[in-house]
């Protein structure tokens, strides 16, 4: 079964209507396939973060992110939290808004439910990551922050 996976021009002499598929079954080796041919296909998300220093309250933050790159950040994964941490680093504010937040009795993400790391759900609802700590607070949705965008 030969998969697509998005590359373009491997080859300076490789016509503009091919693309490179992977030979999924057996060894891997690469082809050139037909850009018409209807093949399977697997997407691959670079999670790549901006700090906006502008400062905002979480919806604000949550808004803004949803307009200028595709949403506040989230770490369900503990490569993602670090990404998250070291990314940062640079702010000027105490913590930095992330896309936690408490709803239904719950803390989830914007993108994904979260149940990962114990957190209290009172006094506020949305979370921050403090730059000091590397911890997650539960801050007041309404203070102003700078925020992780991806």
């Amino acid at each position: 079964m030969l998969i697509w996976i998005g590359f373009q021009h491997l080859v300076e002499a490789m016509p503009q209507k091919f693309k490179a598929v992977l030979k999924a079954k057996g060894e891997l080796e690469w082809y050139n396939g037909f850009c018409p041919d209807k093949r399977p296909f697997f997407c691959y998300f670079n999670y790549n973060l901006k700090l906006v220093t502008a400062n905002m309250t979480w919806e604000d933050a949550l808004i803004y992110c949803r307009d200028k790159f595709f949403d506040l950040a989230s770490a369900s994964e503990k490569y993602q939290l670090e990404i998250l941490q070291d990314n940062s680093q640079a702010s000027t504010t105490e913590a930095v808004w992330t896309g936690l937040h408490f709803l239904a009795g719950e803390w989830h993400w914007v993108s994904k439910s979260f149940r990962h790391i114990p957190y209290q759900e009172e006094p506020y609802r949305c979370g921050a990551l403090n730059i000091m700590t590397n911890q997650w607070e539960n801050r007041d949705c309404e203070e102003k922050l700078h925020f992780l965008c991806y």
